[in-house]
């Protein structure tokens, strides 16, 4: 049942009248959304611009903290953009049913959102990077001809 009233939850209306509460609470469905993303962009990596593969979770901070409740065909088009196609949207899609989340509207519980933090990258050869967030600024990559540069800034490089 959708309560037109409210969208993104159930109007305390309802919630008395008809005895209901929701499966999942905002902090649960926040964390599926992180994970049905992050699972959406690793099957498509390969077709996705690094702006989007290499940025998952600050990316949808930034959109949960702009729009502040979870719509999915709105999400699809404020994450992926243009890159958002058929196969994107399916997979997406798929992700949300496994996690019994598909059609749900609610507010991020933006708490349950990554806020900072390492950023990790794994390049096509399976080189594994940790980048430290007080060392972001060291870190710069950029994409041409289908191939990415990383570049560190670094004083000295230990092997471990």
């Amino acid at each position: 049942m959708i309560d037109r009233n409210s969208r993104v939850g159930i109007s305390g209306f309802f919630e008395k009248f008809l005895g209901v509460k929701r499966r999942h609470t905002e902090t649960e469905i926040t964390s599926e959304i992180l994970d049905s993303t992050l699972k959406t962009v690793q099957q498509h990596q390969l077709e996705l611009p690094p702006e989007i593969t290499s940025r998952v979770k600050p990316r949808l901070l930034e959109i949960a903290e702009k729009r502040g409740s979870f719509e999915a065909e709105e999400f699809l088009s404020d994450f992926f953009g243009a890159h958002g196609g058929v196969e994107v949207k399916a997979t997406f899609y798929k992700e949300l049913e496994r996690r019994e989340i598909a059609g749900e509207a609610f507010n991020y519980d933006l708490d349950a959102l990554p806020a900072g933090g390492p950023r990790k990258y794994v390049t096509n050869e399976g080189i594994r990077l940790v980048i430290p967030q007080s060392a972001l600024s060291t870190f710069s990559q950029t994409s041409k001809d289908d191939w990415t540069t990383i570049t560190i800034r670094t004083r000295r490089v230990t092997e471990q």
